[in-house]
Order: C-alpha cells, then sequence, then structure tokens
C-alpha cells in the first residue's frame, strides 16, 4: 500500500501549495505562478531526468510521453478560460468528475478489468467532489445547462485529466517515475511560458525571486514524484481517486487559515471521498 501512502502525502502536499498559491495570486498572475512553478520544479528535478533518460524511448511512447505532458497544461488552461466566460458555481463541480471518467475509459486503454468496488468508489469521489465544490445550496444548479460553452470546457478539464492520468500509469510501465517527473514539470514550465507570452509583454521575471514561490516549486516537485510514483504501482482510478483527498485537506485549510463558510455541506462531501478511497483501496 506504499502507493496509497504516497497519493496522500501528494494530496496534502498538493492542499498546502494550494494555501500558498492562494495567497499569492493577490500580486501574480496564475499562469506567471504556473510558470515558475514548473521552472523551479524542472530546474530541480533535471539532474534526474538526466540520469534516467530512458534508452529506448519510441515514436509511440514519444507521443505519449509528450500527451501525458501536455495533458495538465491544457487542462488548467481550459479551466482558466472557463471561469473567465463562465460561473465557478457550474465549472469547478463538472471539473471533479474525473475520477469517474478514468473508471469507465482504464480498462480500454490498460486492458484492465472492471472492478466493481473500485467503480462504485469513483461515483461515489465524483458525487462527494461534485457536493463539495457546488458554491450555491442548490446542487442542481450546475446541471440546468450543460451545453454553454463553459460547462463543455469544464468536462474537457475533467476529461484531459482523466486521459492524462491513464497515459502516466502506460509510460510508468515503461519509463523511471523519477524521468517522468522531471518531464511533467518541464512541460508545464514550457506550457506556462507560451500561455504567459500570450497573455502580456510585460513580464517581470523578478516576482519570482520569492520565498513562497519557491516553496510552490517545491511542493511542485515533492507532489508530482510522489503521484508519479503512485500511478507506478497502482491503477489510474484508483490513484486519481484517492487524490481527491487533497478536496478534504483544502476544506480544513480554508475553514482555519481563510475563514471559508458552508462547512457543514463540504464535509457531507468530504465523508463521501472517505468512503470512496476505502472502495477503492481494499
Amino acid at each position: 500500500m506504499i502507493w496509497f501512502i504516497a497519493t496522500l502525502l501528494a494530496a496534502l502536499l498538493g492542499s498546502v501549495r494550494d494555501g500558498l498559491q492562494k495567497l499569492l495570486l493577490s500580486d501574480i498572475e496564475s499562469h506567471e505562478l504556473g510558470f515558475f512553478s514548473g521552472t523551479i520544479g524542472a530546474i530541480l528535478m533535471t539532474p534526474f531526468g538526466y540520469m534516467y533518460f530512458p534508452g529506448h524511448l519510441t515514436l509511440f511512447l514519444g507521443v505519449l510521453l509528450v500527451f501525458s505532458g501536455f495533458a495538465s497544461v491544457i487542462a488548467i488552461w481550459m479551466f482558466l478560460v472557463a471561469l473567465d466566460i463562465g460561473e465557478i458555481s457550474v465549472i469547478t463541480p463538472l471539473r471533479r468528475v474525473s475520477p469517474v471518467i478514468v473508471a469507465v475509459i482504464e480498462p480500454f486503454f490498460l486492458a484492465a478489468s472492471y472492478k466493481p468496488g473500485i467503480l462504485i468508489g469513483a461515483i461515489l469521489c465524483g458525487l462527494g467532489a461534485f457536493i463539495t465544490a457546488v458554491k450555491t445550496e442548490n446542487i442542481t444548479t450546475p446541471l440546468k445547462d450543460l451545453a454553454n460553452t463553459a460547462a463543455i470546457l469544464a468536462i474537457g478539464v475533467a476529461l484531459f485529466k482523466a486521459l492524462g492520468s491513464i497515459a502516466t500509469v502506460y509510460l510508468a510501465r515503461e519509463m523511471n517515475y523519477l524521468f517522468l517527473s522531471f518531464f511533467s514539470l518541464l512541460s508545464m514550465a514550457i506550457g506556462f511560458a507560451a500561455i504567459t507570452h500570450k497573455k502580456q509583454d510585460n513580464f517581470d521575471l523578478r516576482k519570482g525571486w520569492n520565498t513562497n514561490v519557491g516553496m510552490v516549486g517545491l511542493f511542485a516537485v515533492l507532489g508530482t514524484i510522489l503521484i508519479t510514483f503512485a500511478y507506478s504501482a497502482a491503477s489510474a482510478t484508483q490513484v486519481i481517486t484517492v487524490k481527491q483527498s487533497t478536496i478534504i485537506f483544502s476544506i480544513l485549510i480554508g475553514g482555519k487559515f481563510f475563514k471559508e463558510g458552508n462547512m457543514m455541506r463540504k464535509i457531507v462531501g468530504s465523508l463521501l471521498i472517505i468512503i470512496s478511497i476505502i472502495f477503492v483501496s481494499i
């Protein structure tokens, strides 16, 4: 169960990282923070990227590697666009259904069998994340208009996250997880550099010289290593479901440090996530 512990630690680090990012986003744009975080991570992981560079990189593995590296960047970019044109109460719940998508499509790509416990756990996880993320007491609000652009983008975010997870599981069978971690962070740096260049001309590198920005980059490294290792030892459905425990940690951090409300509804959603984690880990 080392993968389980690694995923929980990655989720905890992700929650702390989100808290730091929330503090930083008043002074720095999200795409700039993504660039600095990815760059710091790629620099720290460069020795491992060199040491564990795969010696049998076929064309198929190369294409899959590029896809897995940029899938997360594309997902984040789509999420930012959706937030710009839509309502967060609609977008956030819809992007959290990725565990359900993974549970349904993983057997087709990785020749895995459908396990009732894992499938039930993924569905409960999606439901728990949905309930937790809805910003209004009427949880049917995000279902009223799934045809609008923002909602379609949010579902696209969940789909890209799911496909990226499955690709990483396949690659982890062929490559060292430390190299995959390096490539993921390098892709993040390149992807957000492109987004930053497109959005602004007066980019200031001095914004990256900040202790908190450095901590975000360090947490990105540790979290990426842990989650990539987990993908090398378990199924995509198991890992991506347990990783949703980051929501639980985020609720605790949000309530304690940011005085966020609606805790009772969030606790209900968290309980469903905990139950889902039990289902996929037994």
